[in-house]
This record gives structure tokens, C-alpha cells and sequence, in this order.
């Protein structure tokens, strides 16, 4: 089966198991399925990538059970041992065209910001590189959560509230998961999308 077809059926699974437990539906639910051992430092991350999904209609469902994951749902992998000469700055990486996988440098986000903000920035890692998988293009914007590059006023504001998807980027979010609800489509091809911090 294609992949878009299967992250589609992953996401009407989980709309339809949602509606089947009598629970009002907020908007399409995109199914996560977490490759890492949680701490106090991941729970929390994904705690706070489901609010800031959940504030623009998306419901995030992350689960860590392999005999659980639906097929074609979302993978992401957290590693605490990159090598140096691997995407040099990023802190993780998607595939948005193969629309599946998704690297996050654990290691780098725990170096980049003290102890406290490393629940904040590693939320706003998932959330910047889950969005490029549900967008399904390789683009960033001018501003906010979809920025290419995160400078300190960005890592301060994140400390206080989380950065914000803009207007065209929730179009894009839309867009695409309409899209493949109604019409998967093949993958084009696994060029990666990366978040670097300055």
C-alpha cells in the first residue's frame, strides 16, 4: 500500500476510534508513533506539541507500542549520539515528500538550551518537523514555529509561550490532511527538510 494512503487510513483510524468512543471531535487526528525511551524531558515535549497542534484544530495522538503503531502512521526517532558531521547544526531532520520519518538529534537540543527550556525547544522541534511531514513539502516561513533557522529571540519567546504557526502554514497543515484524507497521493521522493538553531 502507498505510504500517503496508509498515513490517510492512520488518520480517519483514529478520527473514526475517536468518534466511536463518543468523544467530540476537535479536528483530524495524526497518529505518532515515538522511537524513544520517555523521561520527564519527552513526556512533557509531546504534552506540549499536542496543545500547540491541538490550538489549531489538530489532535496529535502519540503512541510507543510498536504492536499498537498503525501502519503509515508518523515514525520519529530521538537519538543521543549524532555524529558530528551529520547535518552539522540541525537538530533534527524529516522526509516530507516520503512523508513518514522523521530524526530528531535528542543530544544537540539537551546541548543547545539549559536543563529547564529543554522540554520547550524539543516540543518545538516535534512540532516544526511533524508539520513538514503533514504539509508534505520541504518550505519555511518568515516567522514563528515554521522559521528556518531559530535565533535567541526565538529561544527566549519559547521559554515564555510557544512560537506560532502562521496563517499559511495552518492553510498548508489543512490543505494536505484534506488532501490526504480524499485523494493520497505517491510519494515524490525523500528529500529532508532540516531545523538549524543559530
Amino acid at each position: 500500500m502507498k505510504t500517503a494512503a496508509m498515513i490517510a487510513m492512520s488518520i480517519l483510524a483514529g478520527s473514526a476510534a475517536r468518534a466511536g468512543e463518543n468523544h467530540e471531535m476537535e479536528g483530524p487526528e495524526v497518529v505518532i508513533c515515538g522511537q524513544w525511551k520517555s523521561d520527564m524531558n519527552t513526556y512533557r515535549a509531546q504534552r506540549m506539541a499536542a496543545r500547540m497542534f491541538a490550538d489549531i484544530g489538530v489532535t496529535i495522538q502519540f503512541l510507543f507500542n510498536p504492536r499498537t503503531c498503525p501502519a503509515g502512521a508518523i515514525q520519529i526517532r530521538l537519538t543521543g549520539d549524532t555524529p558530528d558531521d551529520l547535518l552539522p547544526g540541525a537538530l533534527a531532520y524529516a522526509q516530507p515528500y516520503e512523508g513518514v520519518h522523521i530524526q530528531v538529534f535528542y543530544d544537540r537540543i539537551r546541548a543547545r538550551v539549559p536543563a529547564p527550556g529543554v522540554p520547550s525547544l524539543l516540543a518545538h522541534v516535534l512540532v516544526h518537523e511533524i508539520t513538514h511531514i503533514l504539509q508534505g513539502v520541504s518550505r519555511h516561513s518568515a516567522s514563528g514555529l515554521m522559521k528556518a533557522h531559530w535565533d535567541g529571540r526565538d529561544y527566549t519567546e519559547m521559554g515564555r509561550k510557544p512560537l506560532e504557526f502562521t496563517d499559511e502554514d495552518i492553510r498548508l497543515i489543512r490543505q494536505a490532511l484534506d488532501a490526504r484524507v480524499a485523494q493520497p497521493l505517491e510519494p515524490r521522493n525523500t528529500e529532508m527538510a532540516k531545523i538549524t538553531a543559530q
